[in-house]
């Protein structure tokens, strides 16, 4: 045996090492290394540490790897498991890249994608119809207009005085709750309430009832016209109940239709070619894998019958018609019918040259599309080509978004931002091609017509489909260069809050705000025995209410309430709509058939105002 204190031979029958005296036993296994098991190599291993020995004695070779090995297993354990939960899409992008044909993996790719941007519309979709199509449901929404002081200095300059008047609005509230719907509208005058108007509605019962108290006690009683909505073929007081909201899709059926037609789509493209290419859109650059798609007349004529014919037994799009009330459906599968047989009749007059689409798309090492151009030409050789590409490079990320038409770009938008932090903030510019512009008279270059400027966009809010942050328009090259459009926006499932405001130079001449939100909404009463009715279907009755309507009541209590003449301001704009209503024609002595007389071959109309005043 060996001493494994001083590895000194240690004779046979021997209980104590003769060179450093240890006890043999003590540090020994009794069962062979080579056929011992794990536990005995523990045991032989505690006893050896319990013994005293010199700090120097190493721990035995096999104990050691197999520590070590079990420590690496552990760690590469923790590494496939952390990847597995973190990277999964780039795992599954990695095997896809190198392990499918280019047209799979371009399928893939174009899938993915779709999947991730039809995540963002659903969801988004789904919150609003949530909020608004639901049978609980209640909202506030306040519209706010305010008025700076520049303005005010420029609205007092026509003779009537605005210093008064600070902000004016409406505050909607709604609510549904058991098939029965209110509503409150309030007129708003400097903060201050000024004018009412409150609505009940049974659609179950046909029941609907309207009072504006400031002008009268009585309830406008409009349930017959609601019966006629209710009875009607297209669905009318369902979508009068709804707020005009029910004909809207159910989110599951928006969501397959958008995956249904989009798959049929992306399996036709199957002609592709890869390589490398790079992008640059606003001085930034990328280098991607570049996918050509081609696609020609046959090939877009059979993705249009598949499509169509792929609608016909498409219950996704019998649940949409169904909204529209009954009949609707077979309306629409007479409609789709009729379209397929013209198809049909053309199948054998289908060529290749009839459309051709070469389309580039760029993705990124994750399987992102970072670039999308598409080419379309004509048998005739008219061209149409679509740009949208970002590339990025580092925390930059340049946007291009363009359409041209034969050769000739028409719009651009070019540019580029910084994302840091999770914002997004940059600054691009809208062009337009000069044969379209709008106005050469206050226009005087369309390059370069608008800046568009980003500011703090939140990166993670937007993926949601939620735009927190602020976008400033504004134009340099028109008779408009010192006003600007500044938009603001912070909101996400619960709430909204919006703003439009009108800038000259550093200064706010307006802002439009809209505040959005699901607090609680006050309680409107069904009207009852002891409350006055006016039957809206009554003209008789109608008359006599509008004569006990006395507007000048409600202004007089607003200038009192609110300190605002309101008198002054609608006789200025009746006055300006008087002035733009003038007939061209009242200073010239016509004669009943004079005009006839002009209505010849050799007379333009439009040369009419050529005519001399008497």
């Amino acid at each position: 045996m060996i001493c494994k204190n001083c590895n000194s031979e240690v004779p046979e029958g021997e209980s104590f090492c003769p060179v450093c005296g240890q006890k043999v036993e003590s540090q020994m296994s009794e069962v062979p290394e080579e056929k011992g098991t794990e536990e005995a190599e523990d045991k032989a291993y505690f006893e050896f540490e319990a013994a005293g020995r010199e700090a120097d004695v190493k721990l035995p070779e096999k104990r050691k790897r197999k520590k070590t090995a079990g420590i690496v297993a552990a760690a590469v354990l923790v590494l496939l498991i952390g990847i597995g939960v973190t990277a999964h899409a780039q795992i599954a992008n990695f095997i896809k890249r190198n392990f499918s044909s280019t047209a799979e993996y371009y399928q893939y790719v174009e899938t993915k994608n779709r999947d991730a941007g039809t995540e963002v519309f659903s969801n988004r979709y789904k919150a609003y119809y949530d909020r608004l199509c639901a049978d609980e449901w209640k909202e506030n929404t306040t519209y706010k207009l305010e008025l700076g002081q520049t303005l005010k200095t420029m609205l007092s300059m026509t003779g009537t005085d605005f210093s008064a008047l600070n902000d004016a609005g409406l505050v909607v509230s709604r609510k549904r709750s058991g098939g029965v719907s209110q509503s409150r509208i309030r007129g708003c005058i400097n903060g201050q309430d000024v004018i009412t108007l409150d609505m009940y509605v049974d659609m179950a019962n046909s029941e609907g009832y309207v009072q504006i108290p400031e002008i009268s006690s009585k309830y406008i009683d409009f349930s017959e016209s609601l019966k006629l909505l209710k009875n009607s073929n297209l669905g009318g007081g369902n979508v009068f109940l709804n707020g005009g909201l029910s004909y809207l899709p159910e989110p599951e059926n928006m969501r397959n239709l958008l995956v249904t037609y989009s798959d049929i789509a992306i399996r036709s493209m199957d002609s592709v070619e890869k390589s490398s290419g790079e992008l640059e859109a606003g001085e930034v650059k990328g280098n991607y894998t570049k996918f050509t798609v081609t696609c020609k007349g046959k090939e877009l004529f059979a993705v249009l019958k598949d499509m169509m014919n792929n609608m016909k037994e498409d219950p996704n799009i019998k649940a949409m018609a169904d909204k529209f009330g009954e009949g609707a459906y077979d309306s629409f599968s007479k409609s789709l019918q009729e379209e397929i047989d013209d198809l049909n009749s053309q199948e054998g007059e289908v060529t290749d040259e009839d459309l051709q689409m070469v389309m580039d798309v760029y993705v990124d090492g994750d399987g992102k599309i970072a670039g999308r151009v598409i080419n379309l030409k004509s048998k005739d050789g008219e061209t149409f080509k679509m740009t949208f590409i970002q590339p990025e490079n580092g925390s930059e990320i340049g946007t291009e978004l363009s359409f041209a038409f034969n050769g000739v770009t028409y719009v651009s938008v070019i540019g580029k931002g910084i994302c840091n932090g999770g914002k997004i903030s940059g600054e691009y510019k809208v062009s337009l091609d000069e044969s379209i512009n709008p106005s050469e008279e206050n226009i005087v270059s369309t390059k370069d017509l608008v800046t568009i400027k980003v500011t703090d966009v939140d990166e993670d809010m937007l993926a949601q489909g939620y735009m927190n942050g602020s976008i400033t328009l504004s134009s340099s090259g028109t008779t408009f260069s010192s006003y600007s459009l500044q938009f603001d926006s912070k909101g996400d499932k619960e709430n909204e809050n919006s703003s439009i405001s009108v800038l000259c130079g550093g200064d706010k001449l307006a802002t439009l705000t809209v505040l959005s939100d699901q607090k609680d909404v006050p309680e409107i009463k069904k009207p009852g025995e002891g409350d006055e009715f006016c039957d809206a279907s009554d003209d008789d009755a109608m008359e006599a209410y509008n004569k006990e309507a006395d507007p000048e009541k409600i202004l007089a209590g607003i200038k009192e309430k609110c300190g605002v003449d309101l008198s002054a301001y609608i006789k200025l704009i009746e006055s300006f709509i008087e002035q733009n209503t003038i007939d061209p024609y009242a200073e010239y002595d016509l004669k009943e058939n004079d005009l006839e007389d002009f209505y010849t071959e050799d007379v333009d109309p439009e040369d009419y105002d050529q005519l001399s005043p008497l």
